[in-house]
């Protein structure tokens, strides 16, 4: 059976229980907040309340809970602290997170760590209605996924596998819906890439709105920088034609290099790269490249499992260029392309640079 669905499948229900049948636990340590969401939930769904972190894990100790809502800040432990435990307990407990006081981190580390949502107080109630019932038809379909799984013994080869890229593919979209910048949705589809293929080492390269620049991964551990820029330069043409070679050797073309699955790097001595088109209507953008044991191929499914994905990060990724160019715009003059008062004003408020470290990113940024 393919790598994705929790060990727990096979306990998993047969029967899929109706909406009105889920259970959602309330997590915040004021009351009233409590009581409001409770009443905006009545009759909707079972609705258990907790004013602390510590008896909303208990309760998730003894009881099975659909949709969890818990305050980002609580009296004893945290939001994300629940976050986490009600995912150790069911990897498809779909959680919502509330706060008055949102930032771009805490909301990273969340959907990093599986939160359907991120909800900003004060909150609209309507708008917490349509966000929990969004949050119980993405379990009831996780549900029914499972128990479909959990029977797939009996369907012929080609329906299961059918069934496994479809629920994969449903995964891995809703990871790339929840990323927040650019440098997430590559993690995931590289991270997707070598799961699905077994690969050594997997790569974006992208060409678009004036930003050329390269995003890897191995599959294990964190490879080092002189070995992926060897690899990358033996296979250049395959893999990033569309990239100037001498500007990547002269180390002005970032390359960001995230580490892989817990483990020791693997040697990057591999074959040619397997290498997948991302374009834009008609329009390359870039390419996703895999890189394999030489003599090693992927099996057909897999590449057209890979081809597809490809197609849907592709607007992703276009539309976060898009957006970290309006950002950019926004701080420099139009005409003369110096920096505002805008970009001068933020240059003011960050932290100094510690003295000897540069103020420009090294070629490899690894994360």
């Amino acid at each position: 059976m393919r790598d994705i669905l929790p060990e727990h499948i096979a306990v998993m229900p047969s029967s899929i229980k109706l909406p009105t049948e889920c259970r959602v636990l309330i997590v915040d340590d004021e009351k009233t907040v409590c009581e409001l969401l409770v009443r905006a939930l009545d009759g909707r769904y079972k609705v258990v309340t907790s004013l602390t972190g510590s008896q909303a894990c208990s309760l998730l100790d003894q009881n099975d809970f659909d949709v969890v809502v818990s305050d980002l800040r609580l009296p004893d432990i945290s939001g994300i602290d629940v976050l986490s435990y009600a995912k150790s307990k069911d990897p498809y407990t779909e959680v919502l997170l509330i706060t008055g006081y949102a930032s771009l981190e805490s909301a990273a580390v969340a959907i990093n760590l599986g939160a359907i949502s991120y909800i900003e107080k004060p909150l609209s109630i309507v708008d917490f209605q349509v966000q929990i019932e969004r949050a119980v038809a993405s379990r009831l379909f996780h549900l029914k996924s499972i128990s479909l799984m959990s029977r797939s013994e009996t369907l012929a080869p080609e329906f299961k596998d059918h069934l496994f890229d479809i629920t994969a593919l449903y995964y891995f979209t809703r990871k790339l819906t929840l990323s927040l910048e650019i440098s997430e949705i590559m993690r995931i589809t590289l991270e997707e890439a070598l799961r699905r293929t077994g690969g050594l080492f997997s790569a974006i390269g992208v060409d678009i709105r004036g930003y050329r620049e390269i995003y890897a991964m191995s599959s294990s551990g964190e490879a080092p920088a002189v070995s992926v820029k060897a690899l990358f330069l033996t296979h250049w043409k395959e893999a990033f034609p569309f990239i100037d070679r001498e500007a990547f050797e002269a180390g002005t073309v970032p390359c960001t290099v995230f580490k892989g699955k817990q483990g020791q790097a693997p040697t990057l001595d591999t074959g040619r790269p397997q290498v997948f088109p991302m374009t834009i209507t008609g329009t390359s953008i870039g390419s996703l490249a895999v890189y394999l044991d030489a003599g090693k191929t992927i099996e057909s499914g897999s590449q057209h499992f890979l081809y597809i994905i490809s197609s849907i990060v592709s607007s992703l990724i276009e539309h976060g260029y898009t957006v970290l160019q309006a950002r950019q715009l926004a701080k420099t003059d139009g005409l003369t392309g110096i920096a505002n008062h805008r970009s001068f004003q933020e240059a003011l408020d960050r932290p100094r640079q510690p003295a000897g470290e540069p103020f420009f990113p090294s070629f490899f940024r690894s994360r």
